[in-house]
């Protein structure tokens, strides 16, 4: 398992935001300009509109695969 946070940069770097991934293996930084987040999420909600994910994919399967780790 791992971890995924976000947050926004700050001080030098105000149009960017970092993601970090975490897991048992290491860690990645990833930083990315704010604006390619925006137009990603902009084309991700004309292709499934908030509220409308149950639609597409069922969460708590998916939560619950994810999770179980083959037992």
């Amino acid at each position: 398992m791992g971890d995924v946070l976000v947050f926004p940069r700050r001080r030098f770097r105000l149009h960017t935001m970092r993601i970090v991934l975490r897991s048992t293996g290491g860690e990645a930084l990833v930083d990315i300009a704010v604006s390619d987040v925006a137009t990603f999420l902009c084309q991700t909600f004309m292709l499934v509109p908030l509220g409308a994910e149950s639609l597409h994919i069922d969460l708590d399967r998916a939560v619950a695969a994810l999770t179980s780790r083959g037992e």
